[in-house]
Formats: structure tokens, sequence, C-alpha cells
């Protein structure tokens, strides 16, 4: 487990949630790709990888802590101190392998209660929400040598902050009506050719990412990290990919076998595991960031949340 100030150091230089080791701007080398996973509604970190060696850990957490290691529905051992949910089976394989780590305490400066308002600092990477209207991964992205249109693919129905800046980026994500028919799509190409280039070449565009994107999966979290990986593999041009997956926020019933957080944490699971396989040899030059824009108070509420 990683001391607080060993990660901030680490942070300063590097992000590191997954395979660990690789500077940022390294991304823009053809073999290294970063993933940053935004977990909207704030994650209950102490849930997701609890202080099973905590003294105080039981009681202070009466009636959300987790069962010790080896019980029923316990918590994984990652060591003597932490664990991790049962529900991360696979994330729990990847630390035991030296492929990932967990970074409790590090926060934005952000101290109320507002998720939007976190949301957007965790995003904009400024001091004060609202204070910026460009991301901070846009921004580390055009720091990059070489930095070109399409390096950057979020899949998102629309760009997110994180995202958003004075280089293009790309967004995906699956659409809920049906594929058009193919001589829809070679009649709409040949239309915006003769008409517009500007909009045929952004129609192209989306046919090369549509087509990229098509492989197992569907629109839900793992199935998008599957995309990703598509995205970012050897025909792809992308090297940074931003998902995420919301529901976080858990007032009520968090402790439910099928309540949200236990869902959540096996389709986060589930997604890392397709990202890996997706990747291939690729993911041994990749970082993955989980991030979400704040945790959870200690004790429970009145509402078992």
């Amino acid at each position: 487990m990683v001391q607080r100030r060993k990660a901030i150091q680490l942070l300063g230089s590097t992000l590191a949630l997954g395979t660990t080791g690789m500077p940022l701007f390294a991304a823009a080398q053809t073999d290294k790709r970063l993933v940053v996973v935004l977990l909207r509604g704030g994650m209950d970190g102490l849930s997701a990888a609890p202080p099973i060696g905590d003294p105080d850990y039981q009681r202070a957490r009466a009636g959300l802590a987790l069962p010790l290691p080896g019980a029923v529905g316990g918590a994984l051992r990652l060591d003597d101190f932490f664990g991790l949910h049962p529900k991360l089976v696979s994330m729990a394989q990847l630390y035991q392998q030296g492929e990932l780590t967990v970074l409790h305490a590090i926060a934005t400066s952000y101290r109320d209660r507002s998720h939007f308002d976190g949301q957007n600092m965790l995003e904009s990477g400024a001091e004060q929400p609202y204070s910026a209207d460009s991301g901070w991964l846009n921004r580390a992205i055009a720091q990059l040598p070489g930095a070109t249109d399409g390096l950057g693919m979020a899949l998102h129905a629309h760009l997110p902050l994180m995202l958003r800046g004075a280089v293009p980026v790309g967004n995906w994500s699956p659409s809920l009506l049906p594929a058009p028919a193919p001589d829809t799509v070679e009649r709409l190409a040949a239309l915006y050719g003769q008409t517009d280039p500007a909009m045929a070449a952004s129609f192209a565009s989306a046919v090369r990412g549509n087509t990229m994107a098509q492989g197992p999966g569907n629109g839900q979290f793992p199935g998008l990290m599957a995309a990703a990986a598509r995205f970012l593999g050897p025909s792809g041009s992308a090297r940074i990919a931003m998902c995420e997956l919301g529901g976080w926020d858990t007032h009520v019933n968090q402790m439910a076998p099928l309540g949200p957080l236990s869902t959540n944490l096996a389709a986060l699971d589930r997604g890392i595991a397709a990202l890996k396989t997706g990747l291939g040899a690729a993911w041994a030059h990749t970082v993955v960031v989980v991030v979400s824009e704040f945790g959870r108070t200690v004790a429970q509420n009145g509402t078992q949340g």
C-alpha cells in the first residue's frame, strides 16, 4: 500500500493506478496509453478499499463495515491493513500481480457537498468550481510532443469537461437507434463530399470511429471499456481515453447485496478486466487512473447509506 506522502510525490510526476511507472508525457509515444475513469457521484472509498486492519474500522463503520477476510461476503485481503470489496475480484488479482495500487486520502481542495462543483474541479483541475472552461487532461494533451487531432477519445455521448479544450478530441458512445443501412451511409458520404468538405471529413471520421468501436460488449460500462481498448489498439490513433461510470451517490441502503454500490463495483471490476483483455500486450504500457469527486462519511446515516 502506498503511503499518502509517497503517493502525492508519485502523482506529481506520474499518474499511476494500474500498471505503474509511466510519466503522462510519454503517452504521445506510440506504445504508451492512458485511460482515466471518472466515478461520478462520490464513491465510498472505505467500502471499495476498507482498512480491515484498523482496530476502529468495525466500530466506526457500524452497519457499513464489510466482514473481515475469510467470512462470508468478507473483504478480499490486500495486506494486513487494507482489503478490497468482494466484488473487486479482478482488481484484487491485479494488486497481487503488482499492477494496481490504491491511493487513499488524496483529494482536490474542494470541501463542500455539491457533487457538481466537486466534479467540475476534478475535471478542470482548477482551484475553484467553474473558474476554468477547459479540462486538465486536454491541457496535458496540448503539451505532448506531436499532439494531434484524435489522440484523445471520450467514451461518452458528449465530451466531458476533462477533455474539453484547445486540442480536438473525439467522442463515441453506442447509439440507441437501429444502425442505418450501408446504402444510406454511402449516400450521405457522397452528398457531404459534393456539398460540404468540412461535414464530409467529420462524417468520415464518425464512420471510421463507429466501425472501430464495434465488437463484443454493449452500452454498459464493461462494453465501453472494451470499446476504449479498440480505440487504443493498433488500428486506432487514440492514446488517451476517458470513460465514466455514474450512480455512486449511495445515501440509501448502501449494503444491499444487489444495491447500487455492489452493482457498480462489479461493473467497475468487469470494465477494468475488459480493458486489460482488449488491450492485450499494450496493457503493459498502459496507465489506468480511477477517480471520484469525493468520498463518504465514516458513519452510517439514518437510511443505511
